[in-house]
Parts: structure tokens; C-alpha cells; sequence
């Protein structure tokens, strides 16, 4: 059967006609364009696996385009991360991010940053004495002591004090920033400094520190780093934030391969580091699998609790969500740790 010349005439224009207007229509992102993801960055060796995932480029290989947001200290960036204007967030557990989370900031907990060990140098966490200060703990007594307030940081100072018998009120807080810390011990301006790698190292090497108290001391075994979604990555895109955990989860594991030529060259250019010290500092253990210790979580609620700081009612539950690990495993495949 014929089809009649008009209906064909008008067959073909109405294809002519969409192929047109396809043309014209804005294409719709694919896998193949890379989605940008803007994340914070400390200056602190704290922040090595993603500097290394960085350097390896492996957030490019998993089809993102990361912008670093440079920082000088975590919680500033609590803010940005609640409205939107950053994606990821990455640092030590706060008071602030307690109390955003309590008020409802879809802010969470999605991967491991680091942990303290249960014995030896700990990396992320030691407090160091100036130089001549007299025997711990003792010496406490009346300290002026550097630390960041309602940090992990200044918990570890507390639990210090309390298994030593000393009075919380007996040391003078002071919060310097990181990069005042040697000149402060240097010139007698602070007595104890609650620190991290690599200026442990380079206070040993240069003979200008005295005793050290690691982290070990007084949290064994305490998640004190982590990383961060904000509600881009947790609902907005969560196919991003599984592709930047996939990277950060490659990034950890070259990291635990330790102080690689390559892993060494990588964080010296990062950091500024030079290289022979980088090779003399401890380096941070990270949990196996990027899993998430939900009992530190709890402790440092308790603690923060306990000072008062806490604004309102949260659990360490509410603080985690461990699904968009979950997924970034399971893409990886046999090569990646499962999350727990």
C-alpha cells in the first residue's frame, strides 16, 4: 500500500523539524564530563592520602575536577559546607560541627581521616614541652599550654590532666595559630604545645623541644580526623561524592604503602615540606577501609557534653553516614576494603 504524497511530506518535515531542535537543546551532563568538587585542604600532613589521590591523579581519573579550598583550621569551614558553597570537608572532630549537626545541618561523617594508635608516635596528636621545662606530669602545674579550644586536641590535653590527678584549671589555655607554635616554645612564650608532624620532627632535629607526650598516652585508639559531605554530595549528587571517596579510598591505600620515593616526592611538593624531614616524621595511621569508630565519636560527644559546649541533643549515629563509603567499595570492587 502507497502512503500518500502529502503525509509523506509532512513525515519527513517533522523529523527535519526534531533534528533541529535537538540540536539546538542543551546537551545533558554525561559520565564522560568531569563534575567539579570543591573540598577543603589543611596544610598539614594530616591531609597525605588526599594529597597523594591528588597528586596521582586519581579524582581525575574518576571523571572529577577537584578545587582545593585552603584553610588554617577545620571548623571554618562548617559554614560553607551547611549552604552548599563548598562539597567536602575534611579535619578534626569539633564542638562546632557537634552543634551544627545538632541543629539540623545536613552536614555528615562519611569516611575515616585518621586515628591515633594504640601505642608509639601517634602523628597527629603529641604535646611537646620547650626546651628545659621541667619532668611531666608535674611540670603541668601552672603551664602555659598551646591548644586548639574544643577540639580533640584540647580533650587530649583534659585526659591528660585527669589521669594525673591535675586540676583541669590548673594549666593557662592559650590557641595559637599552627604556624606560631615553634617560635612560641622557642622563646619561652608557652611551656606545652599540643601539636602535630611534622613539627615534633623538626623540634627533635633541631634540639629545640624537650619531653614529648604522644596521643597514645591518653585516647588510644581515637578517630580524630574525618571526612565530610555537605548536602551537594550527600543528595544533591551523591554520584560525585561516590566517586571522590572511590579516589580518596585509592589515595588512602597508596598512602599505607609508606614512605615511597613516590609517596615522599608527592607530599614534599604538596606541603613544602623538605623531603629528609618528611622521612624522619611519624606518619598517621588510617583505619582499614576508611571505617569510622563510632565509640571515639561518642567519647568526644561525652567530653564536649561535660564542658558545656554541647548546644543541643545529637548522637554519634546522627553524625555518620557510611552509605556513600559503602557504594564507593563496592564500585572499586575486590581491590578496595569493605567499609564496616
Amino acid at each position: 500500500m502507497r502512503t500518500a504524497p502529502g503525509r509523506s511530506a509532512l513525515a519527513v518535515l517533522a523529523v527535519l523539524v526534531a533534528l533541529v531542535l535537538a540540536c539546538r537543546a542543551p546537551r545533558a551532563a554525561t559520565s564522560d564530563l568531569p563534575r567539579k568538587v570543591t573540598a577543603v585542604m589543611l596544610p598539614f600532613l594530616t591531609f597525605a592520602p588526599l594529597i597523594i589521590a591528588d597528586e596521582r591523579g586519581f579524582f581525575r581519573r574518576h571523571g572529577l575536577e577537584v578545587e582545593w579550598v585552603r584553610l588554617q583550621r577545620s571548623p571554618e569551614s562548617l559554614p560553607a559546607l551547611t549552604d552548599g558553597r563548598i562539597d567536602v570537608g575534611a579535619g578534626g572532630l569539633s564542638a562546632g560541627l557537634a552543634n551544627v549537626v545538632a541543629r539540623g545541618a545536613p552536614i555528615r561523617i562519611v569516611a575515616n581521616k585518621g586515628t591515633i594508635p594504640e601505642s608509639g608516635c601517634t602523628a597527629a596528636l603529641s604535646m611537646v614541652g620547650r626546651r628545659g621545662v621541667g619532668p611531666l606530669p608535674g611540670s603541668l602545674r601552672g603551664a602555659r599550654v598551646s591548644v586548639q579550644p574544643m577540639l580533640f586536641n584540647e580533650m587530649f590535653l583534659d585526659r591528660l590532666l585527669d589521669r594525673n590527678g591535675i586540676a583541669r584549671d590548673a594549666v593557662h589555655r592559650v590557641d595559637l595559630p599552627a604556624g606560631a607554635i615553634h617560635e612560641a616554645l622557642q622563646k619561652g612564650l608557652v611551656d606545652f604545645a599540643v601539636t602535630s608532624e611534622p613539627r615534633v620532627a623538626q623540634g627533635r632535629a633541631q634540639g629545640t623541644i624537650g619531653p614529648v607526650v604522644e596521643g597514645a598516652e591518653a585516647l588510644p585508639g581515637f578517630d580524630h580526623g574525618f571526612i565530610l559531605f555537605g548536602p551537594n554530595l550527600l543528595t544533591r549528587d551523591p554520584e560525585a561524592g561516590r566517586r571522590f571517596l572511590m579516589a580518596y579510598l585509592e589515595g588512602t591505600r597508596a598512602y599505607q604503602e609508606g614512605k615511597t620515593p613516590e609517596n615522599v616526592r608527592a607530599l614534599a611538593r604538596a606541603t613544602g615540606v623538605e623531603e629528609p624531614l618528611l622521612e624522619a616524621t611519624c606518619w598517621m595511621p588510617v583505619r582499614e577501609g576508611l571505617a569510622v569508630d563510632l565509640d571515639s565519636i561518642r567519647q568526644f560527644l561525652d567530653w564536649t557534653r561535660e564542658r558545656g559546649a554541647l548546644e543541643g541533643s545529637v548522637s554519634a549515629e546522627q553524625l555518620v553516614d557510611l552509605a556513600p563509603l559503602r557504594a564507593a567499595a563496592a564500585a572499586l570492587g575486590p581491590a578496595a576494603r569493605a567499609a564496616r
